[in-house]
């Protein structure tokens, strides 16, 4: 009875005393949940203000404002940007006793939007400005700002802002607010919205900056076209004609097509342009896609489809007059518009018009005047309304009172040929020599009275049609008799979109040319159906994924073509037109990859994919740009070009539309001709992620230009990229700056000799840097700059880092302070002549941390898994080498 009336006697009195305890627990609850409040609202802000600089540094816009409301009560605008982004702006004001941090941003004066406090810069430990996020277009190089973020805290009444973490905290204002958080004085924002402008959003800081977004406007395409199915006949041009409602930097137009047409876009002006559609040797229907690309991805698209263009000269096209002239009624249909003109060089004494008939017929009607000269032609053409060429051409030849001719006038494919034109006259006739090299005509007697003319026309290897007249004379008197014109076409209509290909064939590849074309069965998404001209007048061949070439025998089935009765050093052009997705010379025998000498033209065939195309064509030796877009879908050009020794000439071109591919992995490996590699060369590579190998073994390669890689943010691996390019002579100090991604440069400088000198800075952008294995491997360094690492505290192999480096004395002891992963260390240093003390790292109380010693430090160090021959070497001059293990030496002690 006594105990419990003594518990119960002491439970009385504590009550008021556990009651102000609850009372002062509930108190500093509710304080801890306001400065939380506070501290997650100064986050919101400073993480809206990254996305709106970061907006602005890319050139996007703000898509939409929508007002919202908390479940909390809290109301404020929810802002979407263009490239996905979103932030939320809070309503509310400071308060009023306590005080918010002024932080803003403005730009410095490289201009760059760096972190302010009360209006004044803030800087790191080094005095540098710190940066909100990346640079506008990449101009100067910013360090990753995702290790820069400020972070609040509230202590003691007072605000504290750190850029490190929290290691270090730097005091601002008072933090005490007179009526509370959610009292008069609203929530804490640094950042507020101004809407007043049907123009942008504006965004006002505490310390009156303001920064402003505008909004975004679509961008629309408008086709020159009354209807989107457009009329078109086979191996016809046409030009079809676009504007931009608006166009801002970066704004392109860009078209594709279901394979079968062939398609570019031409702009003129940043707000208009043509759109060229070539459709191949016959008509089937098919499409044309017509894209708006900006910053923000394709704004807009249209779709043309296209219907035959028929037309029908029933009684033909090519007419012989008399010499006193008369007229011609030529009838013809057509279902679509056309326009007719005649040739202005025969407009003296030709005309023609159009009389309607019934339905789709109608009637040309050509007039002739007398001739009282020698025999001449004339060509009356038709064109559709977008043709670039004439569709239809009606050819009239008149006779001389001094001779009849059969045709005065030939319209001839680019290809050329041989062409003969029959003269019946009582002159003798001969040649007025061409005035140009590539016709040349003879004159062969027949019957009496009667002559051939034979005129041979060499291949039209320009984009544009050409022509001549040659003149027959009579050798009496040199009379004149007639004049032959001769219409050349250019390869600029039907060949545009062809791949065009010089082969060499010869005793060493038994006069037989292969192609790299790909005949495996790749399944639909990489369709083939292409027609293939050999260049040497033999039928073309039609190759599709129904030949089955997989199934025969290995031997045979490379697409390829025997020449035969050639001389040697005789060269054809291979035209290469239609659909090919993917090229890869795995079918070709090895024997047989000597006959191609170069890519004169890439064409456009729907190409997906450059894996092996050419490897190994030992004939190789110029590559073209890329001025179609042939490679703007391939994904991949892994060991495209590689062991082609005599490589040596590389468009800056060659990639200029491979914004795709992502594996340029050994794409030059082994051409050891190639001297110089273009500056520019992967500049609109953005996808790219793999260079492994890249220029392995070039060993003609003499320089490496610092700006190769600049376009390539995503580039993740560039193991071996340069090993053994035995005299490159220096590393650019800024190869790597844009290539933020980089994960592994494995074996990268392997034994690159002539090289003496590591630059400080190689890896000061690359943090997300991992893997160094054998990189320097073989170098003729004598010293390793200090704080070459310091940027990379994630790298884990330094495996044979130095391996080889005969010449190297000294290494800064601190060169590994920052990298505390490490795992493996074997050859690091091995055979390196090292002198001094062997590297370390002092801890924060003064204890020098040996490699051989992390082990014993692992709250500091992870434990090495290998490292066996880390530092083997004969000459045994390190000051610390009786400490140093057994097992971090090996059979060198």
């Amino acid at each position: 009875m006594t105990v419990a009336a003594a518990l119960t006697f002491t439970s009385c009195n504590i009550t008021d005393d556990i009651i102000d305890i609850h009372k002062e627990i509930d108190s500093l609850a509710k304080e801890d949940e306001a400065i939380a409040l506070r501290l997650k609202a100064m986050e919101e802000s400073v993480e809206a203000m990254r996305v709106i600089i970061d907006a602005i540094n890319s050139g996007y816009y703000i898509k939409s404002v929508t007002p919202f409301t908390d479940p909390d009560g809290r109301t404020g605008n929810l802002c979407s940007f263009t490239n996905g982004n979103q932030i939320r702006i809070y309503d509310g004001v400071a308060g009023q006793d306590g005080t918010i941090p002024e932080i803003g941003a403005k730009k410095d004066a490289q201009g760059v939007y760096c972190w302010t406090i009360d209006g004044e810069f803030f800087t790191d430990a080094h005095g540098a400005h710190i940066p909100v996020s990346a640079a506008p277009d990449g101009e100067l190089f910013i360090p990753d700002t995702t290790d820069m973020i400020p972070q609040f805290q509230i202590k003691d009444g007072f605000w504290f802002i750190s850029f490190d973490y929290g290691v270090t905290w730097t005091q601002l204002g008072r933090s005490t607010g007179k009526e509370g958080l959610d009292g008069e004085d609203g929530i804490d924002n640094i950042i507020r919205i101004d809407q007043n402008s049907e123009d942008c959003v504006s965004f006002v800081l505490l310390d009156g900056t303001v920064i402003s977004i505008p909004y975004y406007k679509d961008v629309r395409v408008i086709l020159d076209l009354m209807d989107n199915i457009v009329p078109i006949a086979g191996r016809e041009t046409i030009k079809i004609g676009y504007s931009l409602t608006s166009a801002e930097e970066g704004t392109f137009v860009s078209v594709s097509s279901d394979g079968y047409y062939s398609v570019r876009a031409l702009s003129t002006s940043p707000l208009e342009g043509n759109i060229l559609v070539n459709c191949p040797r016959s008509y089937r229907d098919g499409f044309v896609n017509v894209m708006v690309n900006t910053k923000n991805g394709v704004t807009d698209m249209e779709v043309i489809r296209f219907r035959e263009r028929v037309f029908d000269f029933p009684e033909g096209m090519d007419f012989t007059i008399p010499y006193d002239g008369g007229t011609v009624r030529v009838p013809f249909s057509a279902n679509f518009e056309y326009e007719i003109a005649v040739d202005p060089s025969c407009d003296e004494w030709l005309s023609a018009e159009v009389t309607e008939g019934e339905g789709l017929s109608q009637e040309l009607v050509i007039t002739v005047l007398h001739n009282s000269k020698e025999a001449r032609s004339g060509t009356v053409n038709l064109y559709s309304d977008n043709s670039i060429e004439p569709f239809a051409r009606v050819i009239i030849s008149q006779e001389s009172p001094y001779c009849i001719i059969d045709k005065a006038s030939h319209i001839i494919t680019y290809e050329g040929g041989t062409f003969i034109t029959h003269l019946t006259t009582s002159y003798p006739v001969s040649i007025v020599p061409p005035e140009v090299d590539w016709v040349r005509a003879e004159v062969f007697p027949g019957d009496v009275h009667e002559y051939d003319v034979v005129f041979t026309v060499d291949p039209n290897g320009s984009e544009d049609a050409r022509r001549t007249e040659v003149k027959l004379v009579s050798t009496i008197g040199s009379r004149p008799l007639a004049n032959v014109l001769l219409q050349q076409r250019g390869r600029n209509n039907d060949l545009e979109m062809a791949m065009v290909i010089t082969v060499r064939p010869n005793y060493s590849n038994d006069f037989t040319a292969y192609l790299p074309i790909d005949v495996s069965p790749c399944g639909d998404d990489y369709p083939l159906d292409c027609f293939i001209d050999w260049g040497d007048g033999t039928p073309g061949e039609h190759v599709t994924m129904n030949d089955r070439r997989w199934e025969l025998p290995e031997s045979e089935r490379a697409v390829h073509h025997k020449y035969e009765n050639l001389d040697v050093g005789r060269e054809f052009e291979v035209i290469i037109s239609g659909t090919v997705s993917s090229l890869c010379a795995d079918y070709i025998p090895k024997a047989f990859r000597s006959s191609v000498t170069e890519v004169k033209q890439w064409g456009k065939l729907g190409l997906k994919r450059m894996h092996n195309a050419f490897e190994g064509f030992t004939g190789l030796e110029t590559l073209h740009p890329d001025e179609t877009g042939a490679f703007s879908e391939v994904v991949s050009f892994e060991y495209a070009f590689s062991n082609c020794p005599r490589l040596k000439t590389i468009s800056e071109h060659l990639f200029a539309y491979a914004s795709k591919a992502d594996n340029f992995s050994y794409t030059f490996s082994g051409c050891s001709s190639l001297v110089s590699v273009p500056e520019h060369l992967f500049s609109n590579c953005s996808e790219a992620r793999y260079f492994s190998g890249v220029f392995r073994d070039c060993t003609s390669l003499l320089n490496i230009p610092e700006d190769l890689f600049d376009g390539c943010r995503k580039v993740e691996r560039m193991s071996e990229a340069f090993a053994y390019c035995k005299i490159i002579r220096s590393i650019p100090e800024k190869l790597f700056s844009g290539c933020q991604e980089l994960v592994s440069l494995d074996y990268v400088f392997q034994n690159c000799r002539n090289i003496e000198e590591i630059p400080v800075g190689l890896f000061a952008s690359n943090k997300a840097l991992r893997n160094l294995r054998q990189a320097f491997e073989g170098l003729s360094i004598t010293s390793i700059p200090p704080g070459l690492l310091d940027s990379c505290p994630k790298i884990e192999e330094i495996s044979g880092l130095f391996l080889n480096c005969n010449l190297l004395r000294t290494v800064p002891v601190n060169l590994f302070d920052n990298q505390r992963k490490i795992l493996y260390f074997e050859h690091t240093f091995c055979e390196c002549p090292l002198r001094g003390e062997s590297p370390y790292t002092v801890l924060e109380d003064g204890t020098k941390v040996h490699f051989y010693e992390r082990a014993l430090y692992p709250e500091h160090f992870v434990t090495p898994l290998r490292h066996s021959y880390c530092f083997a070497v004969r000459d045994r001059m390190l000051t610390d080498i009786d400490n140093i293990p057994f097992e971090w030496i090996e059979n060198y002690r």
